[in-house]
């Protein structure tokens, strides 16, 4: 994150740089991701991770200051600012710097950029010797001059399935903006006159243990008839109400299935070297799903989070097929009155073969893995009763997925 800052102030020493895994927005992609605060994260890191002078405690100034206002705003960088070629890494599984760092890329305004999104865990990946290979000859072309072939580098590269899939720019131009209806039969329909319409409910303050068994979410599902890749960031549209409240926190998670219907979870790091690397007994796992299920080892799908209140959309900040709020007002609702919600989802490579599932879930609580054990059931919500998902009519629930023929 600091990259970012250091790069935009445009010192005349500086000659390119390398942000790897680059935070750029904490309040919208972190702290308090869709209008929903995550504190016990950052209390938690906080009480390890720190320097021998003092620090911000950001979980309290939160609470100072909901809302984005000039505090969170200056932590914000100016990338459009940043004239320096850079080298963007990012990793798909994390759940903490994929947005920001694809938001760099995006907003440095040259054409001397770079992107490698990455399908490991983002530690696991930086130490590679592959990867110090690839960060030493970026360097070696711009400050030592060497003529090592790395203009010929792809602007872009991507993994779903495959590592290092070549791409001219981000978004991938080749990924078309594919729209699939919710219907009320559990089914992701691509033509709205094949919906079933109705209404589907969830208790919103279910208590749940936070591990991928969790009860109380509505899961929606379409079969590829081909093979077919999803790249890039996704959007869920969903017309919502509570009886019960004035305000509802929506999660949502796109999940991978197989063709008997199994959902699938992603081992972040090859399980061959995760045993080599050892500890926690884990040279006594043979099946690799039986590894801890926390998403720095098992990812299991790109998410997205809003507060109804927080639902307004900022037309600057917004690109593509991503939406971001502003949050800059709350805007309550009436217990049973029904909104429109944009739920950005994080961006995703993966890959589905014939007969394979997309697998849309809906919920009241965080569908992700905890980043760290102790944070297990932590993340609260301000939820109260029943959230109802109102679908087909004049309330086209539906989801809007970046996909591509293999």
């Amino acid at each position: 994150m600091t990259q970012w800052f250091i790069a935009a102030e445009r010192p005349a020493h500086l000659t390119c740089m390398l942000p790897l895994e680059g935070l750029s927005d904490p309040y919208r992609e972190n702290l308090c991701r869709g209008g929903v605060p995550n504190t016990p994260f950052f209390g938690f890191v906080g009480s390890f991770l720190y320097g021998s002078q003092k620090r911000e405690d950001v979980a309290a100034m939160l609470h100072k200051y909901p809302l984005m206002n000039e505090y969170w705003e200056d932590k914000r960088p100016d990338i459009s600012l940043i004239q320096c070629p850079a080298y963007v890494l990012a990793s798909m599984s994390t759940g903490l710097h994929t947005v920001g760092s694809l938001r760099g890329f995006e907003d440095i305004p040259h054409e001397k950029k770079w992107l490698r999104l990455h399908s490991t865990q983002e530690w696991h990946d930086l130490y590679q010797d592959r990867s110090i290979v690839d960060f030493k000859k970026f360097l070696d072309f711009h400050m030592k001059g060497e003529r090592n072939g790395w203009e010929e580098t792809p602007k872009v590269r991507a993994s779903a399935s495959i590592d290092n899939l070549p791409f001219t720019t981000w978004p991938s131009p080749e990924a078309e903006n594919t729209i699939f209806h919710l219907s009320a039969d559990g089914t992701l329909q691509s033509t709205p006159s094949s919906i079933t319409t109705g209404q589907l409910t969830y208790q919103s303050d279910a208590i749940v243990p936070n591990n991928d068994t969790d009860p109380e979410e509505l899961s929606f599902t379409y079969t590829f008839q081909a093979r077919t890749r999803l790249i890039g960031s996704s959007k869920a549209v969903l017309y919502m109400s509570c009886p019960d409240h004035d305000d509802l926190d929506v999660f949502v998670i796109l999940r991978k299935a197989d063709a008997h219907g199994k959902v699938l979870r992603n081992v972040n790091i090859p399980f061959a070297e995760l045993k080599a690397i050892g500890g926690s007994g884990i040279e006594d796992v043979t099946d690799p799903q039986d590894v801890s299920k926390i998403n720095v080892l098992q990812y299991i799908g790109p998410s997205g989070i809003l507060r109804a209140s927080h639902r307004a959309i900022s037309p600057t900040l917004s690109k593509h097929n991503f939406p971001v709020h502003e949050h800059t007002s709350e805007e309550k609702i009436t217990p049973g009155q029904v909104v429109k919600l944009e739920i950005g989802i994080w961006a995703a490579g993966i890959e589905f073969e014939e007969g394979e599932r997309l697998v849309l879930r809906v919920s009241g609580h965080d569908m992700r893995m905890p980043e760290f054990e102790p944070l297990r059931g932590k993340f609260a919500t301000g939820n109260k009763g029943r959230h109802v998902v109102h679908i087909g009519g004049e309330h086209d629930s539906h989801l809007v997925l970046p996909l591509m023929e293999c």
